[in-house]
């Protein structure tokens, strides 16, 4: 059998946890049984330098922040030129790339779905909606990475049940692991005796770190010994950082931006915090947990199907200040309660959460899909 041949399109290969997603994806795909491309529709971006596999093309549509109506005819030249077996569209960013796949004449098209930005953070914009219902007959299969995001292409965009799939996130449990902490912590001049907080992400207003800012600039005035790490880049920083300043914590709050060695720096936090608006499934909550880090959570989006309450972390409602600072407290009392659940986090990651798995049913996926269009 020929190898498939697959064009991820997507909006950019910014740092994000779904630019990750794709990259780990392509990285550990069988190469004899699949080929890959990326289209990136605005431009290609940092997450490029973790392609490990050399023959990966990227294509980059330069598109503005306004609308393009002549897109889908541009993309659609793209796709002949290339004769890919099937086009993988992902997000709302990427929409145009259905039309343009029906338009080449491609054989299998999918979209999925990975999460939702701070326009439309609850899937509930009418003409949103009402597009991505009607490009569903172009669609061969949906595949989304929650429960949660299955049932809102179902129950309230109206995609057929049938087409959707959920395949989760997957961590490397082999680069993201508990060991050498102290070694690390020395490293950066820290001890045991500190108190790290931190989280990891785009400084966006949908990831809301500023309740983590609020929250830790109480926890900052009884624990002296406590620092917050901030990881990532993004539109806030600047809001982020006066925040800090006015709340009288600056010294306290690093700012570290977008890094590549994540992996390393989670091994710094005592706590991992993600007080979210919205999230699909996120990569950040993976990585800390594979790491042996409990996870604060707000509980939305695929937040629940990943952290355990009370098992592996603990999840609040979204924007509730007091409701984090009395669990993060509560883990700053408990030390030993705080080490339980972090291996926990680890445990359910290594079970359920694998690259491995992740990888596995992605192949599946896209094996079965041409199997079924050679077979009609």
């Amino acid at each position: 059998m020929k190898s498939i041949k697959i064009m991820h399109v997507l909006t950019s290969l910014n740092i994000g946890g779904l630019e990750n997603g794709v990259v780990n994806l392509i990285n550990k795909m069988d190469p004899d049984k699949f080929k890959h491309m990326i289209c990136c529709i605005s431009r290609s971006g940092q997450s490029a330098e973790k392609l490990i596999r050399k023959d990966v093309e990227i294509f980059e549509m330069k598109k503005g922040e306004a609308r393009e109506l002549l897109l889908p005819l541009r993309v659609a030249r793209l796709f002949r030129k290339v004769k890919v077996d099937i086009v993988h569209t992902r997000n709302w960013g990427a929409i145009d790339g259905i039309i343009g796949a029906k338009l080449a004449g491609i054989p299998i098209v999918v979209h999925g779905e990975h999460g939702r930005d701070i326009t439309d953070p609850y899937g509930t914009n009418k003409k949103k909606n009402l597009i991505r219902k009607g490009l569903s007959c172009f669609v061969d299969g949906y595949i989304t990475v929650s429960k949660e995001l299955k049932e809102w292409l179902v129950d309230k965009v109206g995609i057929k049940g049938e087409k959707v799939h959920v395949i989760y996130n997957g961590v490397d449990t082999v680069k993201f692991n508990p060991y050498d902490k102290g070694l690390i912590r020395a490293k950066y001049n820290y001890t045991d005796r500190d108190i790290i907080l931190g989280t990891v992400g785009r400084l966006d207003p949908i990831k809301d770190q500023q309740l983590l800012i609020k929250a830790f600039a109480q926890l900052n005035a009884r624990y002296y010994n406590s620092t917050l790490l901030i990881i990532g880049d993004g539109p806030c920083w600047r809001d982020l950082e006066k925040l800090a300043n006015d709340l009288g914590i600056r010294k306290s709050v690093r700012f570290l931006g977008a890094r590549m060695d994540v992996a390393e720096l989670l091994k710094l936090l005592d706590i991992f915090v993600l007080p979210s608006l919205a999230e699909g499934i996120s990569n950040t909550i993976l990585e800390a947990m594979a790491t042996g880090i409990p996870v604060v959570a707000t509980h939305v989006g695929g937040n629940p199907e990943l952290v355990v309450n009370g098992e592996t972390g603990y999840l609040f409602p979204k924007e509730d200040l007091a409701t984090l600072l009395k669990v993060l407290e509560g883990y700053i009392l408990n030390p030993a309660i705080m080490k339980e659940h972090g291996m926990a986090g680890r445990q359910r990651v290594v079970n359920r959460f694998s690259l491995d798995r992740m990888v596995a049913n992605y192949e599946s996926f896209y094996t079965h899909l041409m199997m079924e269009t050679k077979n009609n």
